[in-house]
C-alpha cells in the first residue's frame, strides 16, 4: 500500500477475498503495467538500490508461504497487483 501510496497518482483499492482455501489480496492502482514494474516482479536477485526492492521482499515472502505475486492490467487504465496464499489448516 505505501508503494501505491508514494507512486501511484489517483485512488488506491484493497481487496481481500477468500476462494477455495485461498486468500486473495488485491492491491489496485491508477498506475500502469510497465515493464520495470515486471522486471522487479521476475527478477532472481535484490536490485542494487531500492527501485523494486520492496516487490522483490514481498514475492520471496510469498513463494516461502506457497503463494503466488502477480501483476494485471485494468481497463481502462490501472494497474492490480494479486497476492494469492493458502488459508493455512486449523
Amino acid at each position: 500500500m505505501s508503494n501505491a501510496a508514494r507512486y501511484s497518482p489517483g485512488e488506491i483499492r484493497l481487496i481481500a477475498a477468500v476462494r477455495r482455501r485461498r486468500l486473495r489480496l488485491t492491491v489496485a492502482d491508477q498506475g500502469g503495467l510497465t515493464e520495470d514494474l515486471l522486471h522487479a516482479l521476475h527478477r532472481r536477485t535484490p536490485p542494487a538500490g531500492t527501485k523494486g526492492l520492496g516487490l522483490w521482499v514481498v514475492r520471496h515472502l510469498v513463494d516461502a508461504q506457497g503463494g503466488t505475486l502477480r501483476a494485471r492490467g485494468l481497463s481502462p487504465r490501472g494497474v492490480a497487483l494479486e497476492v494469492t496464499l493458502p488459508r493455512r489448516r486449523r
